[in-house]
């Protein structure tokens, strides 16, 4: 009988919360918070954080300073303790790196598919170099200039994998940015919930059949190998 894995050639892997945990609040809203940015002004700069290759903290104020907002000794502490936090910030959840492997033993070419910034990526590649290893694509918020859910990202991503989207598995944690964009985009989709607490109202939704259901809903990624040799998976957790 077919199973999840069977129908897919390429797998695409969300990296925070998902194969990662680190700090509990993103950078971009630890910047927008810190200046007390608000509005169309802190959508503006929160995109910027992510979507810019810094090549330091100086570099970030450097920016915003060139975006109008004032920035000051006291900020630029700020963003020099921030950028070290996070490159220091990435610990690997528990099943991560026995699940890419079993991907890759399975024949599955392998992406990354991230909301990222440099310094973060930085601890992700040191907290979990072995499934950076497995790696053969990369699709990075602070590189690409997108982040998700633009589905010029998504697409992106696709044609760089060079697989057709309805043979490619998003994996990642939040329904709004990671699972619906992937679906719409014709791809596979695997929900890991590792934070439940914050993705109550799209369980709901799909519960209640307002929302698309993914492919499969697993409670941590050391649960993905199980879940895509299911049998007949398709049919039992299909959208």
């Amino acid at each position: 009988m077919p199973t999840l894995l069977d129908s897919v050639d390429a797998v695409f892997l969300d990296i925070g919360s998902t194969l990662v945990m680190g700090p509990p609040v993103s950078p971009n809203k630890e910047i927008v918070n810190h200046f007390g940015l608000s509005g169309d002004g802190a959508a503006a700069i929160g995109r910027m954080v992510m979507c810019t290759n810094f090549s330091g903290p100086e570099d970030v104020c450097r920016t915003l300073r060139q975006q109008g907002v004032s920035v000051g000794p006291v900020d630029s502490e700020f963003i020099s303790k921030l950028w070290s936090d996070q490159e220091a910030g990435a610990k690997p959840i528990e099943g991560a790196l026995q699940a890419a492997e079993f991907l890759k033993i399975s024949g599955k070419k392998l992406g990354l598919l991230s909301d990222i910034w440099s310094p973060y990526y930085r601890a992700f590649t040191r907290a979990c170099p072995g499934i950076d290893a497995l790696v053969e694509v990369r699709v990075l918020s602070f590189e690409a200039g997108l982040k998700k859910p633009d589905a010029a990202f998504f697409e992106l991503a696709i044609a760089k994998c060079g697989v057709p989207p309805t043979r490619t598995l998003m994996v990642g944690d939040t329904y709004d940015r990671d699972i619906e964009p992937a679906m719409t985009a014709g791809m596979k989709a695997a929900w890991v919930l590792s934070r439940p607490e914050r993705e109550v109202p799209a369980l709901v939704g799909v519960i209640q059949g307002q929302f698309s259901k993914p492919d499969i809903t697993v409670a941590s990624i050391g649960d993905l190998q199980s879940a895509t040799t299911k049998e007949n998976a398709l049919a039992d957790y299909g959208h």
